[in-house]
């Protein structure tokens, strides 16, 4: 049997840290210094199985979150529109043994804007075996992308609002996975692109690692 377990964001100031909590079923708002910050939900299937095991990882240095137009080390991603750049998101030491059937899994990035503004991203995973990180001469462009990809669309409705956003990366990390390179704890890496004509953003670690992306596996 399985049962849906709601892992719920919480973001209340720069120096708060990330949070789950169980039990709630409904996203929440919260206005702090006059803004209005959301706490998205992330619904991960979790069986009751002794043979099912969940991960969580996150982005742990600067040079795993980076784009194509302004390489490292900035604070945020900058996905412009209709595929004309690349954002990458990269994890390491995924704990995953090559093979492994995997139920569900979400790269959960920290999205942003100036405004209310809708898109849709297509994420794809890094078709390797172990993602190097990225740096000026490897930028996510350049990587190769796995043939399994996934489209979810999100909306900031009110002006300065960042909001955790789900994608489904299930079909993704088991190509990954099913690589015969692939071990475990190898670092795994995220493709993103804007399927619209509206980009998005996302923050980066630099920003401070309570806002960096997260992996739910």
């Amino acid at each position: 049997s399985s049962h849906f377990h709601p892992l719920v964001f919480l973001n209340i100031t720069a120096k708060s840290h990330l949070h789950s909590t169980e039990g709630n079923t409904a996203g929440l708002t919260r206005t702090l210094d006059n803004r209005p910050i959301y706490y998205a939900l992330a619904f991960v299937q979790k069986k009751t199985s002794p043979s099912f095991q969940e991960r969580r990882l996150a982005v742990s240095q600067g040079s795993d979150d980076a784009d194509s137009t302004n390489g490292i080390g900035a604070n945020q991603l900058e996905i412009r529109a209709s595929h004309t750049n690349t954002g990458g998101i990269r994890f390491q030491n995924v704990q995953i043994p090559n093979g492994t059937t995997i139920k569900l899994a979400y790269i959960v990035p920290l999205l942003f804007n100036n405004g209310p503004r809708s898109g849709t991203l297509q994420v794809w995973g890094e078709d390797s075996d172990n993602a190097a990180t990225f740096s000026a001469g490897s930028l996510p462009n350049t990587r190769p992308k796995t043939g399994a990809s996934t489209l979810g669309a999100w909306i900031i409705s009110t002006n300065l609002v960042e909001v955790w956003k789900a994608f489904d990366v299930t079909a993704a990390i088991q190509e990954i996975a099913a690589r015969p390179g692939w071990a475990s704890g190898n670092a795994m890496a995220f493709l993103l692109e804007s399927d619209v004509a509206t980009k998005a953003w996302i923050w980066a670690y630099e920003v401070g690692g309570v806002f960096a992306a997260r992996l739910i596996i």
